[in-house]
């Protein structure tokens, strides 16, 4: 993994993040809405090989994605690399972790993420949240995705960085 990378999740901070966001975002290949099937279903067959392949397909374009490093984990673990799996998973938590720190949730300090699986993952994982509703919310400038939750919670993400880039 880039150094840059490595040095982040040690240390994962909120304009570190929104810097590397940035160049994700621009990069070529980079969809908002890549969702990882094809992984899935080779990890789910067990071809682990041909999974290992798409990881290293994905890994450059998405180093900032939670599920992606969390599907690296259950790949590891699957082949028996306990080492590697421990290593994605803190990945994992760190680039959740990222999110986090770049606001509250709410109208006034969405979260920022980097595609939608993130917003996702930020709702389940961390928050165990149940989304009942999602739409598409101007707040100023910024273009948000608000998800309305079982719970009764709004939760906001800033999706303007991406929002477009289908």
């Amino acid at each position: 993994m880039d150094k840059q990378y490595t040095e982040f999740f040690q240390n994962p901070t909120a304009p570190r993040y929104e810097e590397l966001l940035r160049e994700q975002v621009a990069a070529p290949g980079y969809s908002a809405h890549e969702d990882y099937v094809e992984l899935k279903n080779l990890i789910s067959d067990d071809k682990m090989d041909e999974a290992a392949a798409e990881l290293e397909r994905l890994l450059p374009i998405y180093p900032l994605s939670p599920r992606l490093h969390l599907l690296a984990s259950y790949r590891a673990e699957a082949i028996g690399n306990k080492e590697l799996e421990e290593e994605e998973q803190e990945i994992g938590f760190a680039c959740l972790e990222a999110i986090l720190s770049t606001g509250d949730g709410s109208a006034a300090r969405p979260y920022l993420c980097s595609k939608v699986s993130d917003e996702y993952d930020v709702l389940g994982i961390v928050l165990r949240e149940e989304v009942e509703q999602q739409s598409l919310v101007q707040i100023g400038e910024k273009t948000c995705d608000k998800f309305l939750c079982q719970s009764g919670a709004e939760v906001h993400f800033d999706i303007s960085l991406w929002y477009g880039s289908y």
